[in-house]
């Protein structure tokens, strides 16, 4: 690529990125399937005609929940009915039949998606039996609870299988920071571990932080093995 292509395209990247702060969708809303449509502004003004005759024979209408235009001209939001569905329109525009990509009003048009702005945080050990909501109430001292998820064993044959582990998107409080989520939590008299995605696992047998209990290797914890 030419140098004046790589510049175009890194420009090309500052004002999406710039589009999507000035949207500011805010975190603590659940944006799993939605996808932002930004035309080139250089085509402007653009209307729901000229993106729906864009996109009318490269997405299934039946999977599309909505799609609607954003206080900015050239951009517009798509979501859909279903994670899945959003995946596999995703999957389709990163094929070879779609290698030159979506053009509106003959001007190209970038997907992306809303980006996140909460944490991923499994809760662990505490049995399905106690309703999600009781987690939930614990977990709002640091922040809102945007979507949550029961997570499926990953051993052959037990697929449909759930396990004791459970997926919370939360997003902070602004006085919140990462390092402020607990390692372990009390839920009816149940002690349940955290994992935080962005934080370095805590073993609870030595303490320290950088492995977990099941794979501890220092002296002193009592789990190690010489």
């Amino acid at each position: 690529m030419s140098n004046g292509g790589a510049a175009a395209n890194a420009s090309s990247s500052e004002n999406e990125l710039e589009d999507l702060e000035c949207l500011n969708f805010p975190g603590d809303i659940d944006w799993s399937t939605t996808l932002v449509l930004r035309c080139d502004p250089k085509g402007s003004p653009y209307n729901m005609g000229d993106v729906i005759n864009a996109f009318h024979v490269v997405v299934r209408r039946n999977e599309v929940f909505n799609l609607g235009p954003t206080f900015l001209n050239h951009a517009f939001t798509l979501s859909f009915k279903s994670v899945f569905a959003m995946e596999g329109f995703i999957k389709f525009m990163g094929s070879p039949k779609m290698s030159k990509g979506i053009k509106v009003k003959g001007h190209p048009c970038t997907i992306t998606r809303v980006p996140p702005k909460y944490v991923i945080v499994r809760v662990r050990h505490i049995p399905l039996e106690v309703d999600t909501s009781h987690i939930v109430s614990v977990l709002k001292k640091y922040g809102t609870v945007v979507k949550t998820e029961l997570v499926k064993n990953n051993f052959r044959g037990w697929f449909h299988v759930y396990t004791s582990e459970r997926k919370f998107d939360l997003y902070l409080k602004s006085n919140v920071k990462v390092s402020d989520l607990p390692y372990g939590i009390e839920v009816k008299g149940l002690y349940g571990s955290v994992y935080v995605e962005e934080r370095n696992p805590k073993c609870l047998e030595c303490y320290y932080s950088g492995h977990k209990t099941d794979c501890c290797e220092r002296k002193d914890c009592i789990l190690y093995k010489a």
